[in-house]
C-alpha cells in the first residue's frame, strides 16, 4: 500500500494548526461554562430537593390531616400547591441536567478527537518542515548558480548597450542627412510645382487662344458655307436676290397644280416668262446648270442641292471666356 500524499504546503498545515488550537481553547472555555452551569444546577437541584423534603414532609401531615376531616385551612392548599410546582421543577431541572452531562461527554468527545487530529497535524508539520529545508537548500544552490548567470548576463548587457549607443550615434546622423536631402528635395520639388503651374497657366491661355481662332475659323467656314450654299441657290433658281438678310429672300413662287378630280388642265406659263426665257438665252453659264423655260413649279418646297450640307453654327463666344466644356481638364 503506497502511503498517502497530501498536496498541501506549510502556509496551509501552520493555519490548519492555528485552527485547532483556536477550537480546542473554544471547546476548553465552553466545558468550562457547562461545567459551572452544571454546578450550579446541582446546587439548585439539592436546594429543590431539600425544599420538596420539607413540603413533601408537610404534604404527608396535611393529607393526615386531610384524611381526618382536618384539611379546611387554604394556607394549607396554597402549600400544597407550591409543593406540586416544586415537584415539576425538580423533575425539570433534573432533566437539563442529564442533556448538560450529555453536552459534556460529546465535547470531550470532540476535544480528544482535535488532539489526536493536532497531534497528526504536528508530526505531519515537522515532516514537511525537514523536506522544506531540503527543498531550501537545493533553492540557494539554484539561486547562486542563477547569480553567477546574471552577473555574465550584465556583462553583455553592457557591452551591448555600448554598441546600441553607438548605433544610435550613426541612426542620428544618418537622420540628420536624410532631413537635409528631404529639405534640398522639397525645395526641388517646390521649383518644379512652381514652374508646372506657369507652364500649366500658359497652356491654358494658348489653348483658350487656339479654341478662339478655332471657333472663329468655324464661323467663317460657316459663313463661307452659307455663301456658297446662298450663290448657288441663286445660280440654281435663277431669281434676283432682294436686299438685306438670307433669311428675308422670297421664295420661289409655285403655280397651282391641276385639279385631277374636277378634270381642269394645268395653267400655261404666259408670255412674260416665255419672254424672260429667251432673253436669257444668250447669257447662259457654261459650268451652272441648264435653263429651263417658264415658271419653275414643285408642289412641296425646294431646299439647298444634293450635295451641300450646311456646317452646325459655333458655340456662342462670351466675353468673360469660353464654356466650361470646350477648356481640358488639368490633370
Amino acid at each position: 500500500i503506497e502511503p498517502q500524499v497530501y498536496q498541501v504546503n506549510l502556509q496551509q498545515i501552520t493555519e490548519k494548526i492555528n485552527t485547532v488550537k483556536k477550537e480546542n481553547r473554544e471547546l476548553a472555555e465552553a466545558i468550562s461554562i457547562w461545567e459551572q452551569k452544571i454546578s450550579e444546577s446541582k446546587i439548585r437541584l439539592q436546594e429543590a430537593e431539600r425544599r420538596s423534603n420539607i413540603h413533601s414532609a408537610e404534604a404527608l401531615k396535611l393529607k393526615s390531616q386531610d384524611a381526618n376531616g382536618q384539611f379546611e385551612d387554604p394556607e394549607l392548599r396554597a402549600v400544597t400547591s407550591n409543593n406540586c410546582e416544586l415537584e415539576e421543577s425538580k423533575k425539570a431541572l433534573e432533566d437539563k441536567c442529564n442533556a448538560l452531562r450529555s453536552a459534556k461527554a460529546a465535547k470531550e468527545a470532540k476535544v480528544r478527537q482535535l488532539k489526536e487530529k493536532a497531534g497528526i497535524l504536528e508530526e505531519f508539520y515537522e515532516e514537511r518542515k525537514v523536506a522544506i529545508e531540503k527543498k531550501l537548500d537545493t533553492m540557494n544552490c539554484e539561486l547562486a548558480a542563477v547569480k553567477n548567470q546574471m552577473a555574465t548576463a550584465e556583462e553583455n548587457l553592457k557591452i551591448a548597450t555600448e554598441e546600441i549607443h553607438k548605433y544610435k550615434q550613426q541612426i542620428e546622423q544618418r537622420r540628420e542627412q536624410l532631413q537635409r536631402a528631404e529639405l534640398t528635395f522639397r525645395h526641388q520639388i517646390a521649383v518644379y510645382e512652381k514652374t508646372a503651374q506657369h507652364n500649366w497657366i500658359k497652356t491654358q491661355i494658348w489653348e483658350r487662344a487656339m479654341a478662339e481662332e478655332r471657333r472663329e475659323a468655324a464661323h467663317l467656314k460657316h459663313r463661307l458655307d452659307m455663301m456658297e450654299g446662298k450663290r448657288l441657290l441663286e445660280g440654281y433658281m435663277r431669281q434676283k436676290p432682294m436686299p438685306g438678310r438670307p433669311q428675308t429672300q422670297n421664295p420661289p413662287r409655285r403655280e397651282p397644280l391641276a385639279d385631277p378630280e374636277a378634270g381642269v388642265a394645268p395653267i400655261s406659263h404666259d408670255k412674260h416668262s416665255t419672254k424672260n426665257a429667251e432673253k436669257d438665252k444668250g447669257s447662259v453659264d457654261p459650268w451652272g446648270p441648264p435653263l429651263l423655260t417658264g415658271r419653275f413649279c414643285t408642289p412641296y418646297p425646294r431646299g439647298p442641292p444634293m450635295g451641300y450640307r450646311a456646317c452646325p453654327p459655333p458655340e456662342p463666344w462670351w466675353p468673360w471666356g469660353p464654356p466650361r466644356t470646350s477648356l481640358p481638364t488639368p490633370r
